[in-house]
């Protein structure tokens, strides 16, 4: 009986290791097709059809747009995150800062 049990236990063990673990996508993935077709002069409303709204928006500074996302990979396990920032000015998009992807092993 208690043969059985162990086997079983090791069992349950060594299969919870082969379960599929899903990847995390959070805040705006953007991929870099959209981030190319950026161009300075855009307004605001062209900027939001292309990428969709930013996720951050700073109260003090309404000119200053963040496209923030983190996907966390799990079975290869290692978590990327990406930040575009854009600048606007008059509502026209002045500048765009495309900081490197920073990407972690778990």
């Amino acid at each position: 009986m208690i043969k059985r049990l162990s086997l079983l236990l090791l069992l349950a063990f060594s299969l919870s290791g082969c379960l599929y673990k899903m990847d995390i996508h959070q805040g705006n993935v953007l991929d870099q097709e959209q981030i190319d077709k950026l161009r300075p002069g855009m307004n605001k409303n062209q900027v939001i059809a292309l990428l969709g709204s930013p996720q951050l928006t700073d109260p003090f500074h309404s000119q200053r747009w963040d496209y923030y996302s983190m996907s966390n990979l799990k079975n290869q396990r290692r978590k990327t995150e990406n930040l575009l920032t854009l600048k606007f000015e008059d509502n026209q998009l002045t500048e765009i800062i495309q900081a490197e992807p920073v990407v972690a092993a778990e």
